[in-house]
């Protein structure tokens, strides 16, 4: 693709804006090339090249829906309130909860979280399924 009527290929215009700047400035190749792809029309049966701004934002918008963190806490619920009465009731740790569970076969591993998972939501409790004191009858 020339890029704006310049004679100028896409690759060099990247090349030549990637290394322009303080080292600090400076970005990847890649992280120039895929929002001019995205934002890319082809025009004339495909013969002419041109980029749209909003064609690359309607892109950009559409891939940073996917791209969102997915919590399974509502898949996980019932083995979450297991481990909290094995951990606030019966004293055990965290391990020890997810050990029994897996030997025992007592959930699945798509409703299970890992122990790693596990003390993640004790070190966040503002963003844990966990809470202190609240464990389920």
């Amino acid at each position: 693709m020339i890029w704006l009527n310049t004679g100028i290929s896409t690759n060099d215009a990247v090349i030549s804006l990637s290394f322009t700047g303080t080292s600090d400035t400076k970005k990847p190749i890649v992280a120039m090339t895929r929002p001019i792809n995205r934002g890319t029309v082809y025009l004339y049966n495909g013969k002419i090249a041109r980029y749209k701004a909003d064609k690359g934002e309607e892109a950009y918008r559409e891939h940073r829906k996917n791209s969102c963190r997915n919590y399974r806490c509502l898949e996980t619920a019932k083995f979450l309130r297991y481990v909290e009465n094995q951990f606030f009731d019966e004293g055990w740790s965290l391990d020890a909860a997810v050990g029994h569970a897996k030997a025992n076969g007592l959930f699945s591993t798509k409703e299970m979280v890992c122990t790693k998972t596990l003390y993640n939501y004790v070190d966040s409790p503002s963003t844990s399924p966990i809470q202190a004191g609240t464990a389920a009858p």
